[in-house]
């Protein structure tokens, strides 16, 4: 449900952030019309890469280094401490990866594939 949350949101700031370039784009003074489009082009694909993929870099690298975001909330993504495996398991049945944290962010991604589209 979250996910679904999560694209409808990004539905809309994509939005937002489009109407954002087109405003920035017309305050600047171009000369011709190819220089505008290409600037307006390279604005809105800023906004949209950031907008986009800000929360799957977070759980891809930032999850994953025990970041404290609320007191007393500590996020574990790849310290393998934290479950019921083992280190030495994870390592040996994973290839040295804790899968823990790629199932949250292949369920992310696919979501936001999936949500997109519709």
């Amino acid at each position: 449900m979250g996910s679904a949350l999560y694209s409808a949101w990004l539905v809309f700031t994509n939005y937002l952030y489009g109407l954002l370039a087109v405003k920035l784009n017309n305050w600047e003074n171009y000369r011709t019309v190819t220089a505008y489009e290409d600037a307006l082009v390279l604005k809105t694909s800023c906004f949209y890469f950031v907008n986009s993929y800000a929360t799957l870099f977070y759980i891809a690298f930032l999850e994953a280094s025990q970041v404290s975001l609320l007191p007393g909330m500590t996020e574990y993504c790849h310290d393998a401490s934290h479950f019921d495996y083992t280190a030495e398991y994870i390592k040996g049945t994973h290839g040295g990866f804790n899968p823990f944290c790629m199932a949250e962010l292949s369920t992310l991604l696919s979501s936001l594939v999936i949500f997109s589209q519709v």
